[in-house]
């Protein structure tokens, strides 16, 4: 007797191709930034027990173990790092298809979940946080959406495995416990208190796991930290960027810098229409919306408790709380709004709110990909420049704040580089004046007070190339002046 075959519909195929499309063309060859940097650093340059050793103080362990079998097998440019991420897009729409089904929505709502602007910043970054979208997925998936299976054993190992697969690659996938957690106290007040005793039971088993993670973590939280953001800061960022503003108004670095005087008229243009089609959408959508807090309690009370604790711990800490730290629960957010679209497509008068919603989260990822005002810092950029620099004056000094890293090195021939530390202007500028050579200084936006950064573009003697992002390239009297660091 021969086996049927599974049949996939054309539309389904289609929507894989499409997202595949979308996630590599995310990919970029552009300039690695700090974060990726110092985590992929030891992988690509160390062996094995290195990688180990610095990425317990990263907290992010089974991240930095993976890339050091990417880079080992694949190599370990820009784009080829960043491509570590595809595995788990299959992985993300494997489970995306899953929850839309369990949901009875169109499987063309899969786009929603890889045209987002927090999906395409991220894959271009060689950082854990398309991983963690992935596995948080997949444990979302298995909260929610298998029914009367959650309590069976199989489901329980499951998440489980996910959980502790999830925060063995980054630390702040711990704090996704809190759904699981708030779903078993739900459990059992609707159905039954001896449902929880399997939960329990293999919950302990996998403790073997749990406690040399959660040991070390604490530790790292404890240990790690010196600075935070307000919290209303922190939320605000949040809600920023998972609506998917990003791409339409002032760039992560301004907003991170503060750098409010940036904004120009079309980007308030554009954050006008967004929010008038997003409030449209909230308002036309209310009831749908109170009867989806009404029928998923465990989900909004999972997530309101979920925001409580993190940013509880960011503020005790001393961490700064950006959406990255947040990631595993954006898929909810867009589960949720999958939801409102599915009811909205339903009805006739107001479904082009959706389209408008839809083409804006297009057009803001349009600009995280391809505008180069919304990309990361061009350490690359100013690296490759100075090097240039150096080789046409052997004679020329530069100043730096750090050591270069180990990706991009500076080359120098006869130069001579300096490292100042939290130097100020007046500092610098004896400094320079006391060099009977050229000198060369790099403006790193992020380490430097808005005083020392902006000190040279008020004065017609200083040429100022900032064609760098998050970098400036000062020039005065034929010189090349400025600070470099890396952090």
């Amino acid at each position: 007797m021969k086996k049927a075959k599974i049949k996939y519909p054309t539309s389904k195929i289609l929507l894989v191709f499409i997202i595949m499309i979308i996630s590599v063309v995310s990919i970029t060859c552009g300039s690695l930034w700090g974060d990726e940097i110092c985590r992929v650093e030891a992988p690509i340059s160390g062996d094995i027990i290195e990688t180990i050793k610095v990425s317990l103080g990263y907290a992010q362990p089974g991240y930095m173990m993976y890339i050091f079998l990417w880079s080992k097998i694949f190599g370990s440019t820009e784009f080829i790092l960043r491509c570590s991420n595809l595995p788990f897009v299959i992985i993300s729409i494997y489970y995306v298809f899953n929850v839309i089904k369990a949901n009875k929505w169109s499987d063309w709502f899969s786009i929603l979940f890889f045209c987002h602007p927090m999906f395409i910043y991220y894959m271009d970054e060689a950082t854990p946080y398309i991983i963690v979208y992935a596995l948080a997925l997949a444990f979302i998936f298995h909260i929610y959406f298998v029914g009367e299976a959650f309590n069976t054993k199989k489901n329980i190992i499951n998440i489980n495995l996910i959980y502790l697969l999830g925060v063995f690659i980054h630390f702040m996938f711990g704090f996704i416990i809190i759904l699981y957690f708030i779903k078993c106290l739900i459990e059992m007040k609707i159905n039954n208190k001896n449902i929880i005793k399997n939960h329990i039971l293999i919950l302990i088993l996998f403790c073997v796991g749990y406690l040399p993670l959660g040991i070390l973590y604490a530790k790292f939280l404890i240990g790690t930290y010196t600075a935070t953001n307000s919290i209303i800061k922190s939320i605000m960022y949040i809600i920023y960027n998972f609506i998917g503003m990003q791409g339409i108004g002032l760039s992560r670095n301004d907003l991170r810098a503060g750098n409010f005087e940036n904004i120009n008229i079309m980007h308030i243009i554009m954050l006008f229409i967004f929010s008038l089609v997003l409030l449209s959408i909230l308002i036309i959508s209310h009831k749908t919306i109170l009867k989806y807090v009404k029928d998923n309690p465990d989900i909004v009370i999972g997530c309101i408790v979920f925001f409580i604790v993190i940013l509880t711990v960011a503020k005790i800490v001393s961490m700064g709380l950006w959406d990255r730290h947040c990631m595993t629960v954006f898929p909810l957010f867009v589960i949720f709004l999958c939801g409102i679209s599915s009811e909205l497509v339903k009805t006739n008068h107001w479904s082009f709110l959706l389209y408008a919603y839809v083409v804006l989260l297009i057009i803001s990822s349009f600009n995280i990909r391809f505008n180069y005002y919304y990309s990361c810092d061009d350490i690359k950029g100013v690296t490759e420049e100075v090097n240039r620099l150096m080789a046409e004056n052997n004679d020329l000094t530069v100043i730096t704040t750090t050591d270069d890293n180990n990706y991009y090195k500076f080359e120098p021939n006869d130069n001579i580089i300096v490292n100042v530390e939290n130097a100020d202007v007046n500092e610098i500028s004896q400094y320079i004046n006391n060099l009977s050579s050229k000198c060369i200084l790099i403006l790193f936006e992020k380490n430097c007070s808005k005083e020392l950064y902006d000190f040279f573009d008020t004065d017609d003697n200083y040429i100022v190339n900032d064609n760098y992002n998050s970098f400036k390239l000062v020039s005065v009297n034929d010189q090349t002046v400025g600070v470099f660091n890396f952090a």
